[in-house]
Formats: C-alpha cells, structure tokens, sequence
C-alpha cells in the first residue's frame, strides 16, 4: 500500500476489496483496514459498506489472532468517531455500522485467550474477553465502566469485569454503567467452556436507530435520543434469550434532566432500540435508572422522546380511576342504546339511527378493550404482557378507534346533507357503503401500519401504539376526521343560527336558547369533536388539564349518548314504555305519560317534528311547538 502515489482511502478500500482474505494475510488487511478507517471523514457511505464487508469476510476464516481482533477495536474506535448524521445514512443505506458491530463481537468470540482474558481499551470501545467455564459463570460476574474526568475517554482503570455480586460496592454506583451476569447463565451452558465477551461504548453512534434519529434532528438541545454509555454481554457469541434469571443493568444517565427513561437493548435484526424483554426496575426519581433483561446484548437507556413529562404516579392513578368509572358508565349506557335501537324496528329504519346504532358498537368495542387495556397494566413503566399479546391488544384498540372515528365522519356527512344543503343530495345504498368505508377503512390502516413498524407496532409497558404508529396510524386519520367535522360543525351552527333569527320570539327567547345550546352539545358528541382535545397534551403547559378534559369527556362520551339520544328523545321515552310496560308501575304507561310533559298528547309528536324526522338531535317538544304558534298568532 506504501508503494507509488498516495492513495485515496476509497482507492485503498477498493484494493483490498480485491484480495482473497486468508489465514496468512487477515491480520495485515485488519491493520491497513484500521489505518484507512482513521482518515475520518475521507470515507464514503460506500467506503464503510467496503470496510463492512471486509470484516465479515475476515469473521468467515475464523482466524484466532489476537491482532485480528485488536485492529477490529481499532476501527470500530474509528468509525465510531465518524459525525452521526453520516453513520445515519449509512445505517439507513446498507446497515453497515450495524454490521461492523456484529463483525467485532463475533471475532472477539473466537479469538485466543492468554491466562484467561484479553482485553482492549480504545477512546471510544473497550472489550475484555474471559476464557470461562460454567463453574465461572456460576460465581456471577461484574462488569463496571466510566469515563475518564474530560468525558474524553473510556477509562482504562475503571472498566472492570470482576467476579461475586458486587452491585452492592461503592465501585458499582460510582460507575456511569454496570452490568450483572447471573449465575443461572451457567445452566444455559452446562458442560461447555467458552467466551464471555464484554464490549462498552463510550457514544452511540454505531447504534443509530434512523426513525428516532429524524425526529429529533431539529432538537438543539437533545444530539440524540440514548441518555447513557452502552454496555453488552455476550457468550460465544450466541443468542442468549429468555433467562430464568435477569441481567441486571444500571446507568448514570448522561443528561440529568432527561424524563421517563426507557430501559432498551439493541434489535440487531431491525436496527433499532427496542424495550423487548426489559423492564426498568428503579423509580422515575432516581439518580440512577436500573433496568432487568432476560437476555444478552448492548444496552442502554433512551431519553423521553417525546418533549414532554410523564403525570406524577398520583395524577396517573386519578385518570385510571376516572376513565375506569367513565368507561364503564359508557358501557353501561352503549348497551341500552343499542339495545333500545336494535329492537325497535320503527327507530331503526331511519338513516341517522342507523348511523349512531354503528357509531354506538364502535365506541363499545373501544370502551371494552380500553378496560382490558388498563386493567392488564398494574404497575407503571413495567412490562407485564409479551410483546405479541400486547400487540394484538393495540391492534384491536387501534381498530375501534379508527372505526368510531370514521362513524363520526359518517355523522358529520349526513347531518351536512340534511341541514346544511338546500337540496339533499341521494346517495344510493348510502348505509352499505358508509359501512364499508368505516369499517373497512380501519381495517386497511392497522394493517398497514403494523406490518410497517413490525415489532415496534407496540408499546409493552401499556401495550399503546408506539411512537410513529400512533402518528401515522392515529393522529393523522384523527386529525383530518376532526377538522372535516369541525366545518361541517360551524355550518351546522350557522344554519340553525339563522333559522333561530328569523322567528323574532321574545318571549321564548330563553327557551331558544337553551334549546340551541342542547342542539349543539347533542352535534359537538355526536361527530366526537371532544377527541381533538387530546391534541393540546403535546403543550406542556397545558399537557395535565388536557389530558384531564380528554380523560373525563371521552370516557364518558357513550354515557352522554345515551341521554341525549335516548333519555332525552320522546319517541325513545315512548318506546320503552311500550316495551317495558310489564316491568313499569302502571302511571308511567298512561296516556298522560306518554306526551313530552306538558300534558298534550304523544300523537301531536309525528305531525309536531315531521318537518325535522331526520334530523339526528332532539327537536324541540310538541307543547313548545304549540306555544310557538299561539304566541306567532297573537
């Protein structure tokens, strides 16, 4: 390589690209590969693919030298002190700062070992390798890590990998990462001798998780989302899942003001951090976050990426309780609409019952597996489901959301046509294609945004959409469902605003009024206008009483269903006297009953509202009609 003009690190690369790598020569392509890997920025989204390439090519003869394995650190070191934004691309591009990780990791396993452990300390990876047996592994061991005072360095003297449960010891919390091996490791291996490979990192930047990393690049104050060193164990380089003991792992976060920090490991098959299989086990107050895993790998901690602060455990538990209460009044009060609706043809034939019989088993859906939802998470940040149930449960969440939201469309739609246009216009079969469209359209979106974001569709501490499913499989179809019904809205109110006008009735004035004002709450529930306050939480200022308002007005959404369109509508009132005349005291089913009140009969309620039948809120009753008409008379 010395030989002629000075080569460029491509030019380099692409010679040795070209050589056959062999027992005789992998050590001398190692080394020209850690000095072309510290020309820095020299190399190219393709030269790092080369460099990739090369070391898995060098794992492939399984050449045991310890200088193999030294230069392999080396240009780990090296890459790793490449400016993210370019290990981003190249992560996202061909994985191949992924793929050099595994290629250390996977040469460290085979190399010899002299008197029991080699060990290698660069500036920005240190790896000790022990030459173990069960009995070893039998006794636990310790690793700790820290940084040099100038954050510069990793710190040969503090990176440890010691025997006994020493988590205990002032060098343990004085470590910025510790990590504890259980002896139940041994019965995974009982009767086998092999290597235990410690590997930390002192930055992230081999481990660049492309989806959190676009999120947060307009963020000044936050260079990326991992909040702690990176610390791994491995054995003979296996995957090592499912422990009946858990590792133990603790950090020291970097930026102490970060919030609701994740305890997360390394997915190498999705290139991502994932909380599989870890749960934090220290409170949100601590100074220093402890984490459990039931297996082996690169660990760490994420920041709270979402820009805002968790409840306190007090107001969490408030609006469990609350939604707990409100969710299953809801229920309570879902199933006697549908009920009601279900079984009384004359009520059923109309379109707009139609619309809220659907939009009523949609919410009945979402209430039922809210509850399951929150009722499976006991306990705070901790994951109590695997991740397929939790999925499958998020999924179903997800769904009926997405139904009931599409309903409210199918609300907004019709009540746009019968109040707002001068002429309604007649769509044909309008039921049978509203129904495909708000039932199938949910369908379609879940599928698609599950098998987009595969294992990170969910959440597992409480088994919610993730990041960028909620985003795209919710926020956005909510947002654009939210807006359309929001002018429809304003429409709806100026229409009835204007009829308001033109009847000049002083004296019931008041009585306008109020019934106005039930109009529009009966329409705000109706088309579900209350959901778009969950948008106000991403204010943090705001963030607690909107999730508050949110809490309580949406739980009870189906409760206020019930009373507007039921309790409050004669023809209602009328139909469960019929139905439940048997069960009812006898004054209730009298004549007399039966009008809205004011002593006329139930019979004027046809030819009173007849002009409004399909109107989809409460008209005014028979008697104030009456009234009405006296009063223009006179």
């Amino acid at each position: 390589m010395s030989c002629g003009k000075n080569l460029t690190a491509e030019e380099i690369l692409e010679i040795l690209r070209n050589v056959e790598i062999t027992l005789d020569n992998a050590a001398n392509v190692a080394e020209e590969l850690e000095n072309v890997t510290s020309m820095g920025q020299n190399i190219s989204l393709e030269g790092l693919n080369v460099v990739a390439e090369l070391l898995e090519d060098i794992n492939e003869i399984n050449s045991t030298e310890t200088k193999v394995a030294k230069s392999m650190v080396g240009i780990v070191n090296n890459i790793a002190a490449l400016p993210d934004e370019q290990l981003g691309m190249a992560e996202e591009e061909n994985s191949s700062p992924s793929r050099v990780v595994l290629a250390l990791e996977a040469q460290l396993a085979v190399i010899e070992v002299g008197n029991g452990s080699s060990r290698f300390v660069e500036t920005n990876v240190a790896a000790e390798v022990l030459d173990v047996t069960p009995e070893d592994i039998s006794q636990v061991y310790n690793v700790f890590m820290a940084v040099t005072d100038d954050g510069e360095s990793i710190s040969d003297e503090d990176f440890k990998v010691e025997r006994g449960d020493l988590t205990q010891e002032p060098e343990a919390t004085q470590a910025q990462a510790t990590l504890f091996i259980p002896s139940g490791l041994a019965d995974r291996f009982s009767g086998r001798r092999g290597r235990l490979v410690i590997t930390t990192y002192r930055v992230p930047s081999m481990f660049q998780d492309t989806g959190i990393a676009q999120f947060n690049q307009d963020v000044e104050e936050n260079n990326g989302p991992l909040n702690s060193r990176i610390i791994s164990a491995s054995f003979n380089n296996e995957k090592v899942e499912d422990l009946s003991e858990p590792v133990r792992i603790s950090f020291t976060p970097l930026n102490p003001n970060g919030t609701n920090a994740q305890c997360v490991f390394w997915d190498f098959d999705d290139k991502a951090w994932s909380q599989r299989g870890c749960n934090k086990t220290s409170n949100d107050t601590s100074d220093r976050i402890e984490c459990e895993c039931n297996h082996l790998t690169n660990f760490g901690i994420l920041l709270d990426i979402y820009g805002g602060e968790q409840l306190s455990a007090k107001a969490d538990f408030i609006l469990k309780i609350v939604s707990y209460v409100g969710c299953l009044i809801s229920i309570l009060g879902l199933v006697m609409t549908i009920f009601t609706f279900a079984t009384n043809k004359k009520l059923r034939d109309r379109k707009p019952n139609q619309i809220l019989l659907s939009l009523c088993c949609a919410l009945l859906g979402l209430y039922v597996v809210f509850i399951v939802m929150i009722s499976v998470d006991t306990k705070r940040d901790v994951t109590e489901l695997s991740p397929l149930p939790c999925s499958i449960l998020a999924a179903f969440l997800q769904y009926f959301i997405l139904a009931a939201i599409f309903w409210m469309a199918v609300e907004g739609y019709n009540m746009h046509n019968l109040l707002v246009l001068v002429h309604h216009y007649y769509l044909p079969r309008f039921m049978k294609k509203a129904s495909l469209i708000a039932w199938g359209c949910p369908l379609l979106i879940v599928g698609i945004t599950a098998g987009a974001s595969r294992h990170y569709y969910a959440q597992t501490d409480f088994c919610f959409l993730a990041y960028w499913p909620v985003i795209s499989g919710l926020l956005i179809p909510i947002g654009v469902v939210m807006i359309f019904n929001f002018v429809i809205y304003v429409r709806v109110l100026m229409r009835l605003n204007k009829t308001m006008k033109g009847q000049h009735l002083d004296k019931t004035e008041k009585r306008q009024r109020i019934r106005r004002f039930q109009n529009a709450v009966c329409i705000l529930t109706l088309m579900g206008l209350t959901w778009s306050l969950g948008y106000l939480s991403i204010i943090q200022p705001a963030s607690a009483v909107a999730q508050g308002i949110f809490t309580v007005l949406n739980s009870l959404q189906g409760f206020f269903i019930f009373m507007l369109y039921c309790v409050r509508q004669p023809q209602v009132r009328m139909a469960w006297r019929f139905q439940f005349k048997c069960c009812l005291p006898k004054y209730f089913t009298t004549p007399s009953a039966a009008s809205s009140g004011s002593g006329q009969p139930s019979s004027m309620l046809k030819n009173s509202s007849s002009d409004l039948k399909d109107v989809p809120f409460p008209t005014q009753s028979p008697a104030e009609t009456q009234r009405q008409e006296a009063s223009s008379n006179g």
